[in-house]
């Protein structure tokens, strides 16, 4: 089976994006995204600082957003699949 790992915080938006989130507020060192569909809904926070977010913000982002881990990998596959097309 395969492991979460640590990911750049610009993946994580994306994978969340993904999912249906939508950045509410981008400040120096964070992004704020809510549900697009859910007004109210509780806001999640990602540094953007470091070149990895840690994993205990990822487990923790990820039960916030209410991502399984095997969605999650079909999200990060499409997130770098994506990345790689912009780096080519």
């Amino acid at each position: 089976m395969t492991a979460i790992a640590c990911v750049p915080p610009e993946w994580l938006k994306l994978v969340l994006e993904k999912k249906g989130y939508k950045v509410k507020r981008d400040t120096k060192f964070n992004w704020t995204l809510t549900r697009e569909s859910e007004e109210d809904s509780e806001p999640i926070v990602i540094p953007k600082r470091g070149n990895l977010v840690s994993l205990e913000i990822m487990m923790g982002t990820l039960v916030a957003a209410h991502i399984l881990p095997g969605e999650y990998f079909e999200l990060k596959a499409l997130v770098e699949a994506e990345m790689k097309k912009v780096s080519n």
